[in-house]
């Protein structure tokens, strides 16, 4: 039987303007005056009873779809049993969103490509299992006969232990992932292929691969809780990720394998790698796993920590990003070693060189080419306070410091340093990763830097290079010789209040955007969380400043907003066209946007307001052709009216939509919980009414349930 709701809609057609219609437990609700009828059946659904759901048409799937949309892609908790009508195709996926409590699924008998066995979706033939419900048995053994499991079959379902019989060839991709597997038994071990994190995120511990695969799929079992993997003779690949994020200690690696990702272990905690003897594609050495003539590191084990990290001395080629996870201590450099990468990814206290090497040399605990003139590794865990890097010294290259170097208090260049560079394109904040810098010094006679009051500046002081973060000021003016400021340097500084640009600065950096509203971005204050304001003496730099706000040269473009400034009101300039992307006016509660607001200004993913995060009402006059507001809420305007963005520092508030809405979309951040604790609509709509804290379109059918959004 159908358990039914029925609604029965009518009204005359009338050529004036539309006649308002009360419906039960609506507010303020008007309906077009069109001639209709609609039947409602649980929002168009055939629920058989309450917690079984037959879907008997694929126009029926689309109703589901759009029903799981309207409710914020919440699942129908509520249905236990699913029945497919004979023309009804569904995917794992699906099934797998749209019902985390099912317990069983059906098929019409009729159904030419799909059955079902003792409540498992199967196709016609039962050789492929295609969904396993996700409250099903957590104890399950596949039919014999079945020769696939399909992408997603079992995926995050509360299955425990499988059986997998003779019959089946292929696991495909994500078909275990993020279910709470606990065993796999794999009969005769006859499975060929198992397919891309297929086991990922499980809580299996212990697995015997079968003997027939060759290839251990990128990120198998990543992100899960294997302790332990035998691996078959058969396999010759092991992708990447394959064991990434495991608890695993230890690993055979046999003879049969000829590919292995530097990455297949990879935030694993490995101490012991074991190697047959007779593999002819790597060797090991000192615990690490490299090619056969040890030229080059594939893999170094991160649970594997020795007092010294050290390598075979034929190794030619370093890349550091091997050892990225491991916290060592001394980093030895081996006599045949010619070059280094990504030196930035160490996380050593210290560095030194094999006696014999011919392209390094090591001088206060710092690597450097062998005639001194680059700089190549700086051991980032060291805890040196006072660096004085090495006479002969040329180029320095911030990306060899990294992101953590917090011990450096003050940083002394040779008078031979002539280029300070990044490999990056656009501008960067040089030193980002010295915390505690709070002093650079220049060695007398150099004839590029100079260095003042510990601040590095060019020669002439024309340019400043390097602000250090952790100085100690609350007021800088730039000098009066400066006319540009470099690569970010005065984007990130602990303690300063209060920042002034010359009369005569120039330029500042910026990173080009192309065609996004606000075309460029900039670095100016952008992570200087006591700064109170920036002021500009003049526009030449192409920007402009208003009680320490930044705007650009022409007003276009508000760029600054300190997050401490305490003003409760503002009122962007009525110039104003874009919001820029040094916003964080926390303290503004009542936002003033101007009416000429540019279209590109505020996008449909709300980006451009987030600086403005505790804003309880945003206001715009009636003159503004682009946006409107309704209750501080900020819609379009024109033929599409549609929300875009919501003032969230609004919480626990009734939501009022417009009557011309048109769009049923709703901005992503009141779709949280506590933000509205009502809903209603203007009288008047032609398009949507509410009722029972849904939205429904003029013909019954509901297109958002704000019920899970309610405070």
């Amino acid at each position: 039987m159908r358990l039914r709701k029925k609604v029965i809609i009518m009204a005359m057609i009338m050529s004036m303007a539309a006649t308002p219609i009360q419906y039960a437990g609506a507010q303020n609700v008007s309906v077009a005056s069109v001639e209709t009828e609609c039947e409602i059946e649980n929002n168009g659904l055939n629920y058989v009873d309450e917690e079984i759901l037959q879907i008997d048409s694929m126009e029926e799937f689309g109703l589901l779809q759009d029903l799981y949309e309207a409710r914020n892609n919440k699942g129908f908790t509520e249905v236990k049993k699913l029945i497919l009508g004979e023309d009804v195709t569904m995917k794992a996926y699906h099934i797998m969103n749209y019902f985390p409590e099912l317990e069983e699924i059906q098929v019409a008998p009729e159904h030419q490509n799909l059955m079902s066995k003792d409540g498992v979706l199967f196709d016609k033939a039962g050789t492929t299992l295609l969904a396993y419900p996700a409250k099903g048995k957590t104890t399950y053994a596949v039919p014999a006969g079945t020769e696939i499991i399909d992408q997603d079959a079992f995926n995050s379902t509360s299955i425990k232990n499988v059986t997998i019989p003779k019959s089946v060839k292929k696991i495909r991709p994500y078909s275990f992932m993020g279910s709470t597997l606990e065993t796999v038994k794999m009969v005769d071990y006859s499975v060929t292929y198992i397919g891309l994190q297929a086991f990922a995120g499980t809580k299996l511990t212990s697995v015997t691969l079968p003997k027939g695969l060759t290839k251990i799929s990128g990120g198998l079992f990543e992100h899960s809780t294997l302790k332990s993997v035998a691996i078959p003779s058969s396999v010759k690949t092991i992708q990447s990720f394959a064991f990434s994020d495991t608890k695993m200690t230890t690993v055979s690696i046999p003879a049969s394998v000829t590919s292995l990702d530097k990455q297949a272990f990879y935030k694993t905690k490995l101490k012991e790698v074991k190697l047959a003897a007779s593999n002819k594609k790597y060797a090991k050495y000192k615990g690490a796993i490299y090619n056969k003539a040890k030229t080059e590191l594939v893999f170094y084990p991160e649970g594997y920590i020795p007092a010294k990290t050290e390598f075979a001395s034929t190794l030619k080629n370093l890349d550091v990003k091997a050892l990225a996870n491991i916290k060592g201590n001394e980093l030895v450099i081996p006599k045949g070693l010619m070059t280094i990468e990504n030196a930035k990814c160490n996380q050593f206290k210290k560095v030194s060189v094999v006696a014999g090497n011919k392209a390094f040399v090591a001088k206060g605990n710092v690597l450097y080419s062998k005639d001194r003139k680059r700089l190549l590794l700086y051991p980032i865990r060291s805890t040196t306070q006072n660096v004085v890097l090495a006479d002969g010294l040329q180029i320095i290259n911030m990306n060899v410091f990294g992101y953590n170097n917090n011990n450096i208090v003050t940083l002394t260049l040779p008078k031979s340093v002539r280029r300070i560079e990044s490999y990056y394109s656009y501008p960067t904040v040089p030193g980002s990763g010295f915390t505690k810098l709070t002093t650079i010094k220049v060695k007398s006679g150099n004839r590029y830097f100079t260095a003042k009051d510990g601040i590095l500046y060019n020669k002439d002081m024309s340019k400043i290079y390097w602000f250090p973060i952790n100085k100690k000021i609350k007021s800088y003016t730039v000098p009066a010789t400066v006319t540009e400021i470099r690569n970010g340097s005065l984007a990130i500084q602990n303690h300063l209040e209060n920042l002034t640009i010359s009369a005569k600065c120039t330029s500042i950096d910026q990173q080009y955007l192309g065609e996004c509203g606000a075309e460029y971005r900039m670095y100016l204050g952008m992570q200087c969380p006591k700064l109170k304001g920036i002021h500009f003496k003049s526009t030449k730099a192409g920007f402009r400043s208003a009680d320490g706000v930044v705007y650009s040269e022409n007003w276009k473009t508000i760029w600054y907003y300190s997050p401490n400034r305490k003003n409760k009101e503002y009122k962007i300039d009525s110039r104003c066209q874009y919001i820029g992307n040094l916003i964080n006016a926390k303290y503004v509660e009542t936002l003033y946007l101007p009416d000429n607001f540019g279209s590109d200004a505020i996008s449909y993913d709300e980006v451009e307001l987030t600086g403005f995060q505790n804003v309880r009402e945003f206001i715009i006059s009636d003159k503004s052709e682009r946006y409107k507001t309704l209750d501080g809420v900020l819609y379009t305007k024109g033929k599409e009216v549609r929300m875009l963005a919501y003032p969230m520092g609004r919480k626990n508030a009734s939501l009022l939509l417009p009557a011309n809405l048109t769009n049923k979309y709703m901005v992503y951040e009141i779709r949280k919980p506590g933000y509205i604790n009502s809903v209603s609509m203007e009288a008047g709509s032609e398009n949507f009414y509410i009722q029972d804290n849904c939205l429904y379109d003029k013909d019954g059918r509901i297109q958002w349930d704000f019920t899970e959004m309610l405070g």
